[in-house]
């Protein structure tokens, strides 16, 4: 079975630039007040991917630019939106929960005392995926949130990541939840791929790209993606 967003590829609507920007401040709106802060070359995934969100469904495309920009409206909208990805204040929150290393990776690993009731293999297959699929049976785009490592430190929160799902294809238990990513601009052969059979035991996830294996996900979760209405600037956003 395959499932697919109509009209929806990342070579057509994703931005044509990598998730990769010079080091400058991000700017963005909090509570009203204009802020610059941080740094953008640690990317911009979540503005990204709920920027293309916004643009497809406004039936408008991505700039041509195949350069992140690093200043003006496109590079504005995309900070902002990255803000709105996490939806502060609690959203990184559940970035840094499942990133715990005490968080069991499935039911079997869990110990007497236990921060959860279910591990993260019953919180990737049993809770999230259904969510997922919901969206895209809906034919709506699915962001979500994938966590790549474990650590106890904030300061690795920004080594996760975060992905656009456009499709699924679901042969018996055997699950490949197709994606646009940032990282890999152009590239419709992005993707995601596990074994649904049995969420109480631990999962591995494969992570790749049309190139091969990226690497593994601890484990997943849609976002709380809301639209926002493009502006009407000729570049995009």
């Amino acid at each position: 079975m395959k499932k697919v967003v109509q009209n929806f590829l990342p070579s057509q609507n994703g931005f044509h630039f990598p998730n990769s920007f010079a080091d400058v401040p991000y700017e963005f709106k909090l509570l009203g007040i204009d802020v610059k802060g941080g740094h953008a070359m640690n990317g911009m995934c979540g503005g990204m991917i709920y920027a293309t969100c916004d643009l497809f469904y406004a039936s408008r495309l991505a700039p041509v630019q195949q350069d992140a920009p690093d200043q003006g409206p496109l590079f504005k909208a995309l900070c902002q939106r990255l803000i709105e990805s996490f939806a502060l204040p609690f959203g990184q929150l559940r970035y840094y929960f499942w990133m715990n290393p005490r968080v069991a990776d499935s039911d079997e690993d869990l110990p007497r005392f236990s921060l959860v009731t279910h591990g993260r293999a019953w919180k990737t297959i049993a809770v999230e995926w259904p969510h997922i699929r919901r969206e895209i049976d809906a034919n709506h785009l699915c962001p979500i949130g994938i966590i790549l490592l474990k650590s106890w430190n904030p300061n690795d929160l920004g080594r996760n990541h975060q992905v656009l799902v456009y499709g699924y294809k679901l042969e018996g238990d055997d699950l490949k939840l197709l994606l646009y990513d940032p990282n890999s601009p152009g590239d419709d052969g992005v993707y995601l791929e596990f074994n649904i059979a049995e969420p109480r035991k631990r999962v591995a996830i494969t992570y790749a790209n049309s190139l091969g294996k990226v690497g593994n996900v601890v484990c997943l979760f849609k976002t709380r993606y809301k639209l926002k209405v493009p502006s009407g600037h000729p570049a995009g956003v």
